[in-house]
């Protein structure tokens, strides 16, 4: 027999490998392989053939010819290797009596590959649903040839190689997983699948609330309440906390404020879903509005006391005002004599009713804070009335005039030196001042002397007067005031002779004729002084010049209403100027 030592023996596998498209598995070629330690490993269903040589590196080894049965036959078959495990070919030395063993390690058994699954996990209806710090493991054995790759594909997407720092993506929803490991003979597992749902999206958290004012103000009577949402495994838990203080576990019914002060606050609250995704806090700023409104009474004008008798002027009111320090008033109501309350609109009348009389009110803010006395009763107002006496008549006026007017048919004349004097009474409650308007202008000035009008021309002037509990009365008035002189004109009843000294120069027999004008009220008086003498009324003209003379004659011409116009007029009285 030959000497072991001094035989190698070759060992050649056939495999094919084919590639396919997006998740389709990578076929794996059946093949033989030699480990680390040169254990040979050879896939079972791969043709085994056996080849000897003299050298360890022979290209051209020599294929033993099957010889079962005793009989050698000219063609090389393979032999097949039955079941998985170690196989041996041997040789046995009859002379040294030593055996060479050869081992063959046949392998037709595909890996096993176990995926891993950790972080936050909840099962709800039959699902399982991960959160977003889920993480996935593929761990692969296999007893004999050894894992050679693993293999995985997500969600539809082509298969991509593991190892053990790959990180398997996932979506939010509903993912699956494929995945399979090979060996290093080619044995292929069969591809694994596993379905699961991953939600890593927070739950979104609303806030309601229902009696809520401008400003976001609010009152112990409004009501908060949070609607947690998760569209995937749904909610774990709600908490809230006000301002700085103590985290709550949120029940699903309203939130009490009860216990915070009044003024601005804070409403922090979140939720958690059922595989521990958190939702960022949210935030709810509100004012808490614990004070009703502030009523004030006034009781408007229209009441004078004189010998212990009271007069109202008829339009004697109750004025409510409600002032609300943050949400404002909503509404304000009252009652009188205990009658049903009614909305406060604006001022209302007082009883003038002799007697005792009950004003009740209240007034409610936006957030109904109600406002009450200590003992939780209604505002009120007590209006007591003894003597009574309605005065519904303002008082009765006048007026005249001091100085000089002229009335010719409907329009009155006076002069700027006219003075206008204002009086007026009243029978009851008596009068309490005099005012008077002028022209356009609607502004009453207080009348406290009598008044004179500088400007010419048409003038209207009410005359207004109260009494004492406010009643109004006026009268118009309407007139004309004249500040224009008459217009004065002189003419000589011949043409001067020639001039002397840059006068005039007349005949002894000449005469001044005088024709004053006056556009309003006409000439009242004319007057003349010659040369200094006491003024003399004019009647027709002047004359009785003497010759060798010169003159001065001044002509004063008043109107009506004593506006007056002085003219003077220089010249020389010669018969010849020789």
């Amino acid at each position: 027999m030959m000497n072991s030592k001094k035989i190698s023996t070759l060992f050649f596998i056939a495999g094919t490998v084919y590639n396919v498209g997006a998740q389709a598995v990578v076929e794996h070629e059946k093949n033989a392989y030699t480990d680390s330690l040169n254990r040979y490993y050879i896939q079972t269903e791969q043709p085994l053939y056996l080849y000897l040589s003299t050298k360890p590196n022979d290209p051209h080894p020599t294929p033993v010819a099957n010889s079962n049965s005793g009989v050698v036959k000219n063609t090389v078959e393979p032999m097949y290797l039955d079941g998985n495990g170690l196989h041996t070919i041997q040789h046995y030395d009859a002379i040294c009596h030593t055996k060479v063993v050869f081992y063959v390690y046949a392998d037709g058994v595909a890996p096993v590959t176990q995926s891993n699954f950790s972080g936050s996990v909840a099962t709800v209806d039959k699902t399982l649903y991960y959160g977003k710090d889920l993480d996935i493991s593929l761990n692969a054995k296999d007893d004999l040839s050894g894992i050679a790759c693993t293999y995985y594909s997500i969600n539809g997407a082509a298969y991509q190689k593991y190892d053990k720092n790959t990180h398997i993506p996932v979506k939010q929803g509903a993912n699956v997983l494929k995945y399979y490991s090979a060996d290093h003979v080619g044995n292929m597992e069969k591809v694994k699948e596993k379905t699961f749902t991953v939600d890593d999206a927070p739950p979104i958290t609303y806030h309601t609330v229902t009696g809520i004012g401008a400003n976001n103000a609010i009152s112990v009577k409004s009501i908060i309440y949070l609607q947690p949402a998760d569209a995937v495994s749904g909610i774990a838990r709600t908490a809230y906390r006000f301002d700085d203080g103590e985290e709550q576990a949120y029940n699903g019914k309203f939130i009490p404020t009860q216990q915070l002060s009044e003024g601005d606050h804070t409403l922090y609250y979140y939720s958690v879903d059922k595989v521990n995704n958190r939702e960022t806090a949210r935030s709810l700023k509100f004012y808490l509005d614990k004070t009703a409104p502030i009523v004030a009474t006034d009781v408007l004008g229209d009441k004078f006391i004189i010998n212990d008798q009271i007069y109202f002027s008829g339009r004697t009111k109750m004025k409510l005002t409600a002032v609300d320090n943050k949400i404002g008033v909503k509404e304000t109501k009252y009652s009188i004599n205990d009658a049903n309350f009614v909305p406060y609109v604006e001022p209302f009348y007082l009883p003038s009713k002799p007697g005792i009389h009950t004003i009740r009110y209240f007034a409610v803010d936006s957030l109904d804070n109600s406002t009450v006395t200590n003992d939780g009763d209604d505002m009120r107002y007590t209006h007591t009335v003894n003597k009574v006496y309605v005065d519904l008549t303002g008082p009765s006026l006048a007026y005249r005039y001091k100085g000089p007017v002229f009335v010719t048919r409907d329009t009155t004349f006076i002069s700027s030196a006219t003075e206008i004097a204002l009086s007026g009474s009243d029978n009851e409650s008596g009068l309490q001042k005099l005012a008077y308007t002028l022209d356009k202008n609607p502004v009453e000035i207080a009348y406290n002397t009598p008044v004179t009008i500088e400007k010419g021309g048409v003038h209207s002037m009410n005359v207004v007067g109260y009494d004492n509990v406010n009643n109004r009365n006026f009268i118009p008035v309407v007139f004309v005031v004249d500040n224009m002189p008459p217009v004065i004109r002189a003419v000589f009843s011949v043409d001067p002779i020639g001039t002397m000294d840059a006068f005039p120069v007349y005949p002894a027999y000449v005469q001044l004729f005088v024709a004053p004008t006056d556009n309003l009220t006409g000439i009242d008086k004319i007057t003349y002084s010659v040369n200094g003498q006491p003024d003399r009324d004019y009647r027709s003209y002047i004359d009785g010049f003497r010759q060798e003379q010169k003159y001065e004659v001044k002509l004063t011409v008043s109107d009506k209403l004593g506006n007056t116009e002085e003219k003077i007029i220089y010249f020389h009285v010669k018969n010849s100027l020789k």
